[in-house]
């Protein structure tokens, strides 16, 4: 499940982000404490043993996914990189974010 591209959404988003073991978010920063949502990321989610369990993309800034407890990889494609963070689903639900901070143009 995934958005959060307008304030209602957001909120819906958020509140049924507690029925699920794995939220991630995505912002970019262009300054401190000021940040925009991106959408339409590309994800993948690997598990321990490197197989593919969800590949998807996030319509907003918030993506939410039901996985069983273990260790996954999660990958991200942004402008025109990857990015990768570890995860460990246990008891507890796990928020990560994913900030970017684009360089403004020199002059």
């Amino acid at each position: 499940m995934s958005g959060g591209k307008d304030r209602e959404e957001e909120l819906s988003l958020k509140r049924a982000a507690q029925e699920y073991p794995l939220e991630l978010v995505f912002e970019e920063k262009d300054r401190p404490y000021l940040a925009d949502y991106v959408q339409n990321l590309p994800v993948t989610i690997r598990d321990s043993s490197g197989r593919i369990v969800l590949q998807a993309v996030s319509r907003g800034p918030i993506f939410l996914a039901r996985l069983p407890k273990g260790d996954y990889d999660v990958y991200v494609r942004w402008d025109a990189w990857t990015f990768a963070k570890r995860v460990h689903l246990g008891e507890d639900r796990e928020r990560v974010v994913f900030s970017w901070y684009r360089v403004p143009p020199a002059g």
